[in-house]
């Protein structure tokens, strides 16, 4: 362990490594820009150091992104919402993943805040809808705020569903399941990062939910969906929501 790499994890000497062998400003950038996502990875606030020390602007400002939304990320994992949206709010990220942020900490928040949950997820909902509609990062987003609105605030579920069978409609190969969605920084070398909008599990769980408020509205808004996938998927669950129903009312065996 040495003063320029208190963790003790390697990052400062494996930098240092790369820099002596770099033999141009794009090798420096590269070196610089893997230390800053490896720093970002473990909370070590060198990430940003290291960010600074990029030469190339494209590559800096994709760097960047990616240590902010890894610490944003960090902040969410110990439950530091206050943090985590002000550095959402200020990084320059994507509408998808400033979306999702805002979601996570609406969800996070929703015990014990039940208001400002709800305020967090219309902040999400108007983020999501600038993605361009045709877009599965659209359709997933909605997904999973209508997960947190079905639990929090039926009517505002009822009333975003059809907006969101509206989007998923809008992409071909939509499941329901396959949540997952991916960027390419910009700069001079190629870095992709990824995070999931939504679980396979929301799309499931919304029709469970609503169909427990109300059966048949909930039928008819799973007709709606184009895709065969999740029209099955919304199938089963509104099945699986009229059995334990019945289960529940079922007269109990006498002992």
């Amino acid at each position: 362990m040495t003063r320029d790499d208190p963790a003790g994890d390697g990052i400062g000497d494996e930098l240092k490594d790369r820099l002596s062998r770099a033999q141009s400003a794009d090798a420096r950038d590269r070196a610089y820009a893997f230390a800053a996502m490896r720093a970002a990875d473990a909370g070590d606030p060198r990430a940003r150091d290291f960010v600074d020390k990029i030469e190339d602007l494209d590559t800096r400002n994709g760097i960047r992104s990616f240590v902010d939304f890894s610490f944003i990320g960090g902040l969410l994992k110990k439950k530091k919402v206050d943090e985590a949206i002000q550095l959402a709010r200020k990084s320059d990220l994507s509408s998808p993943l400033r979306a999702h942020v805002l979601t996570q900490a609406a969800a996070i928040v929703a015990n014990s805040d039940r208001g400002r949950a709800i305020e967090l997820l219309g902040e999400a909902l108007t983020e999501t809808r600038r993605i361009d509609p045709s877009t599965a990062e659209r359709a997933y987003c909605l997904v999973a705020l209508l997960a947190q609105f079905s639990k929090l605030d039926k009517a505002r579920g009822w009333d975003l569903l059809a907006e969101t069978v509206k989007a998923a409609n809008a992409v071909a190969d939509f499941t329901g399941e396959d949540g997952h969605t991916s960027q390419t920084l910009e700069g001079k070398f190629s870095i992709r990062m990824g995070t999931e909008l939504a679980s396979a599990t929301d799309l499931s769980n919304i029709f469970l939910s609503l169909a427990e408020d109300n059966l048949y509205q909930a039928i008819d808004a799973g007709k709606t969906f184009s895709g065969d996938a999740p029209r099955a998927m919304v199938t089963i669950s509104i099945a699986r929501s009229v059995l334990e129903e019945k289960r529940n009312q079922a007269p109990k065996p006498s002992q």
